[in-house]
């Protein structure tokens, strides 16, 4: 029987179908944790019974999803057999769609990374242009890492700019407005396709390499790109998402009423001081020649004075965007990604104790610390990976009944 939609994740009727479920996805994710686990080591951390473990890992050894390996090392009583993940039981093909260039990736059920590639992509292509070009380098990827491209089980695709249910609303980078992603990538890859907002997935992705499976239950990431700012939030462990999934988009917080004009259409948004469109045409205002970041870093260390104001501007505002949100989100961590201003900001998570108190709410300040990334600009790539893996899980237990007990 067909997994029934109680039991996928979100579902809103609790169910037995839906319990069972869940305690497979928990045992399936502490098992890729720890790398190697024995069935009573799972039962001592999932605080399950012998018995409810030996049920759960007889269901994922029997769809593929787990396996036995070696026997464990003790050297005190029975040896036991280890259980590890099945790294190849499914792929996921994902797609990070932005401004310059697109970055593609095939990674296997371990988060492993086995096929990458970048396309140039012009702001003024389209969605479907894009997908297209991907859609048509798969099979490539897929023979470069030895993947049947029968075992590609999911497309997932993170995307710049507002997503609500698959249909990107509105894309300022792009001009794209209303795109049905989901339904054009589905008749493209014939499979099932997951569509989020960059910054989301970026999110997910970082919590994932920071924490794991635990962690802070209070997270925001902020990234400051080449065409925009953007944010996401986690709060009390849930993905804040608002009422249409736009929830997050800082960047255009107006800072200034009669400020630079944005892609927007508006005036003074605050990624106009900090994306770096923006920061180059400020920077080519002072000096046509200064055409890229490095190029506006070397000034900064030849003593131009104009600019050391323009990058002391940005620190300011990186510190609005940081009181932004703190103030909004109250958050334990806040993650920021700037990798494109190469480490300008790096200041920020040294000298905490005495930037922040500058520009942070100080009942915020005193409860919150600022961390790096870890994944760069990759995070959102690697993020819609975390994202298609729950695609891809419930994919391979699809054949069980739930049902029976």
């Amino acid at each position: 029987m067909v997994l029934k939609e109680p039991a996928k994740p979100g579902a809103p009727i609790r169910d037995y179908a839906y319990i069972k479920y869940n305690n497979l996805r928990l045992v399936y994710r502490v098992i890729r944790e720890k790398r190697l686990i024995s069935r009573i080591n799972l039962a001592r951390e999932t605080g399950m019974s012998a018995m409810s473990m030996t049920r759960i890992c007889s269901l994922l050894l029997s769809v593929g999803l787990i396996r036995e390996g070696p026997m464990s090392g003790s050297k005190v009583g029975r040896k036991g057999q280890l259980l590890e993940l099945c790294a190849r039981a499914s792929f996921g093909y994902c797609i990070a769609v932005d401004v310059g260039y697109t970055k593609l990736a095939i990674y296997d059920m371990l988060f492993n990374r086995v096929a990458f590639r970048e396309i140039p992509v012009d702001n003024r292509m389209s969605f479907e242009q894009i997908i297209d070009a991907a859609a048509e380098l798969m099979p490539e990827l897929a023979a470069e890492a030895d993947v049947p491209i029968s075992d590609i089980g999911a497309v997932g695709i993170s995307s710049v700019g507002s997503v609500s249910n698959g249909i990107l609303k509105y894309v300022a980078q792009f001009n794209w407005s209303d795109v049905d992603a989901v339904s054009y990538a589905k008749q493209c890859f014939s499979l099932p396709v997951v569509v989020e907002n960059d910054c989301k997935a970026a999110l997910i992705g970082e919590q994932y390499v920071h924490y794991g499976i635990d962690g802070p239950q209070n997270i925001v990431y902020i990234t400051l790109g080449r065409r925009g700012v953007g944010s996401a939030a986690m709060v009390n462990g849930e993905l804040l998402r608002g009422s249409s999934n736009f929830a997050g988009e800082i960047g255009h917080i107006t800072v200034e009423l009669d400020g630079m004009l944005c892609d927007c259409g508006r005036k003074g948004c605050l990624q106009t001081f900090l994306a770096e469109q923006f920061i180059l045409a400020r920077a080519a205002s002072i000096d046509p020649r200064l055409t890229s970041i490095p190029k506006i870093i070397d000034a900064v260390s030849e003593d131009d004075e104009r600019i050391a104001i323009l990058l002391l501007q940005i620190n300011r505002y990186i510190g609005v965007a940081l009181n932004i949100a703190a103030c909004a989100y109250n958050p334990e961590v806040i993650l920021i990604n700037d990798h494109f201003l190469l480490g300008s900001s790096h200041s920020w998570h040294k000298n905490t104790e005495t930037k922040m108190p500058l520009y942070i709410f100080m009942p915020m300040f005193e409860q919150m610390h600022l961390e790096p990334v870890m994944l760069g600009e990759d995070a959102s790539l690697y993020g819609i990976n975390c994202i298609l893996q729950d695609e891809l899980f419930a994919a391979k237990l699809s054949s069980l009944d739930l049902e029976e007990n």
